[in-house]
């Protein structure tokens, strides 16, 4: 008579006929044991390794300086901007072989934003820090302003300064240029130009003269725009109507780059907010409005 083979269980005893469930498994191997035995200090090390390869391979210095031969930092000439203002890069020997501990020099200094500003800078800057820059500029010669001149809105400060000053400049398409023309030695007259889908518009008309400011605090000369001789609600609507109450500002930054202000609406804290923008060119000929 046979008898029946009993297995242990995990306690040690087991019914007679009862398979146990438990598997066997083989024993690791030891390289698969080893990222176990691998102590901290070493992890650090090879973390180490890896750091001081890529600040190698990008040319980025330790606190010594020390980088590869004949291999120029590939960040030097960028643009840094630090604490809300734009400022040149510091050079190459100032950025990389540094100390850590020494402060960079930009760092609690302020330039004077009029120097070496670039239709990108503008571009970045927030909208105090441009119409601080605008306060520090002079107006454009007259016969300067000639031509068509690429548009651009640059920043509002916020949502809602953003939206009334978009509406504005976009209610008859999507805006494109200022165009000028000097009729007399400081007066002129202009117009918009706007993307329709039917192609380009040119409306929007205004006069042109240079004079003193019209922003409070501030009587350097300016290129003003005045669209109210041109533009009524008899004439154009609401969108008339909103015509007649602008009025712009340019002055000039650098060759071929005019940043400006304008202002706009049916109240007078409506018209006392100033609305950044940016003109670029000539980039045509003035063409005549019909």
């Amino acid at each position: 008579m046979a008898v029946a083979a009993s297995v242990p269980a995990l306690g040690g005893v087991t019914k007679p006929n009862q398979v146990s469930h438990q598997t066997s498994h083989p024993p690791l191997h030891p390289r698969q044991r080893e990222p176990e035995r691998r102590s901290s200090a070493q992890r650090a090390g090879k973390a180490q390794r890896s750091d001081r390869r890529g600040r190698e391979d990008y040319g980025w210095g330790w606190a010594g300086g020390v980088t590869k031969p004949n291999q120029a930092p590939i960040l030097a000439n960028t643009p840094h901007r630090i604490r809300g203002s734009l400022v040149a890069s510091p050079s190459a020997s100032d950025c990389y072989t540094r100390p850590m501990s020494e402060p960079t020099p930009a760092l609690g200094t302020r330039p004077s934003t009029a120097k070496n500003v670039t239709a990108l800078d503008l571009h970045m800057m927030p909208r105090d820090e441009l119409i601080a820059l605008y306060h520090e500029l002079d107006a454009p010669p007259f016969e300067e302003m000639h031509g068509e001149f690429a548009a651009r809105l640059l920043d509002q400060g916020d949502a809602r300064g953003y939206l009334l000053s978009t509406f504005a400049v976009n209610a008859k398409g999507r805006w494109l240029c200022k165009a000028f023309e000097p009729t007399e030695p400081t007066q002129g007259h202009g117009s918009n130009s706007f993307m329709t889908p039917r192609g380009v518009k040119r409306s929007a008309r205004m006069r042109t003269r240079l004079g003193a400011s019209k922003v409070p605090g501030d009587k350097k000369d300016a290129f003003h725009l005045e669209y109210a001789d041109f533009n009524s609600f008899q004439r154009g609507g609401p969108g008339g109507a909103l015509l007649h109450t602008m009025f712009d500002e340019v002055r000039k930054v650098g060759p071929r780059l005019y940043p400006g202000v304008g202002r706009t609406g049916f109240t007078e804290k409506a018209r006392a907010e100033l609305h950044p923008f940016a003109l670029e060119g000539p980039v045509a000929p003035f063409v005549t409005s019909h």
